[in-house]
């Protein structure tokens, strides 16, 4: 797969583990609130398919540009099939290293090469604040024409306080691309499904800031229609 500019500057510039750099960035708040999301979804997905001949299968998540896999610990622990897709090689070298026999494809949000409904979770982290605001549909159209139960988005701190901008950040030549209003829009024009967006997720450490500046996380959670209806409605 011959890589896009943007796709080169990851692949060329950036640090091989620079989310693991961080401690702490595996327990960011932001992913254990996915986690918890996924986990129930998980329990909902194994309770339905009980009696059946044959037993059933665990559930599946697809971890959309997955880079290095951070989140894969995390998802294997809940009971997940993990599969990944990550565009850049030298993210996807380094996974198959951190955790021999991992399963990640080679792949773009915009194409990922999975039939329609065949995973129960899709996880998308920290990816849709990278794409043009021209990519979005595209981009959401795909993630969730693979999930069957549950799509979550999350984006990083100044997608949701800096809408319609773009931005080089640290002198680098990479653009990061923000426009809430026009992704939230999409997102809930998305067929069979409800859509709920949670902001909030600060560590402690900044959350001065973030009352100062409205920089916080925001999460989406894209559920199927007739599963939030089934399980959300009557509660």
């Amino acid at each position: 797969m011959e890589l896009l500019p943007w796709e080169k500057y990851w692949e060329e510039q950036t640090d091989l583990d620079f989310m693991r750099d961080d401690p702490d960035e595996a327990n960011h708040p932001i992913r254990v609130r996915m986690g918890n999301e996924a986990q129930r979804v998980a329990k909902e997905v194994v309770r339905g398919k009980v009696g059946q001949p044959g037993g059933w299968p665990a559930p599946h998540v697809l971890d959309v540009g997955c880079g290095t896999a951070i989140d894969y610990p995390r998802l294997k622990r809940l009971g997940f099939s993990y599969q990944g897709v990550e565009p850049i090689p030298k993210f996807i070298d380094r996974a198959r290293v951190l955790y021999p026999g991992i399963r990640i494809e080679q792949a773009r949000v915009w194409d990922i090469p999975f039939p329609d409904d065949h995973f129960d979770v899709t996880w998308c982290k920290g990816v849709v604040q990278h794409l043009p605001p021209g990519t979005y549909p595209e981009a959401l159209d795909e993630l969730w024409r693979v999930t069957k139960t549950l799509l979550m988005v999350s984006t990083n701190r100044v997608f949701l306080s800096s809408a319609g901008i773009t931005h080089r950040e640290r002198g680098d030549p990479y653009d990061n691309h923000y426009n809430f209003k026009e992704f939230l829009g999409h997102v809930r024009s998305l067929p069979n499904s409800v859509t709920r967006h949670v902001k909030g997720f600060v560590r402690p450490e900044n959350l001065e800031e973030a009352k100062k500046t409205g920089r916080i996380h925001t999460l989406f959670l894209i559920y199927d229609l007739d599963y939030w209806k089934e399980h959300h409605e009557t509660a």
